[in-house]
């Protein structure tokens, strides 16, 4: 009995140890105070997606939204640790993604991720334009 247990401890443990996402914590107060859809929150991340560089985007979920799909991503550098969440259009590229909601892909890097900015008087939008590699 105790082998099994220790057997699927040590699986479990290599599960969650799977991806290479790095631990960060948020301390901008509009990401904390505000819905990840608000115009407030979405004008201060593009704000820091413009003037932030080395960033890394790692895939949290696939969620549908008032029936739209969008992908929710961690945006990390050394000062910076947020989500956004970006709206996806054309998942021709990301097929498996969107066949499987994300499950098996948490946390895995979306390297060349690009995406579009949509501003209007009531919402700023951020759109999912593509990507060259999902390393997991």
């Amino acid at each position: 009995m105790k082998k099994i247990i220790f057997v699927g401890m040590l699986l479990a443990s290599l599960f969650l140890s799977g991806c290479d996402q790095p631990r960060c914590e948020n301390l901008n107060r509009i990401y904390i105070d505000n819905a990840i859809d608000s115009k407030i929150y979405n004008d201060e991340l593009t704000r820091e997606l413009s003037t932030e560089q080395n960033l890394a985007f790692w895939l949290e979920a696939v969620i549908t939204k008032n029936n739209q799909d969008y992908l929710l991503v961690s945006i990390t550098n050394e000062n910076m640790c947020a989500t956004g969440q970006f709206l996806v259009k054309d998942w021709s590229q990301i097929e498996n993604l969107h066949k499987t909601r994300g499950k098996g892909y948490r946390g895995a890097q979306l390297q060349g991720f690009s995406y579009s900015i949509t501003y209007t008087k009531t919402e700023t939008i951020l759109n999912f334009k593509g990507l060259t590699a999902i390393v997991d």
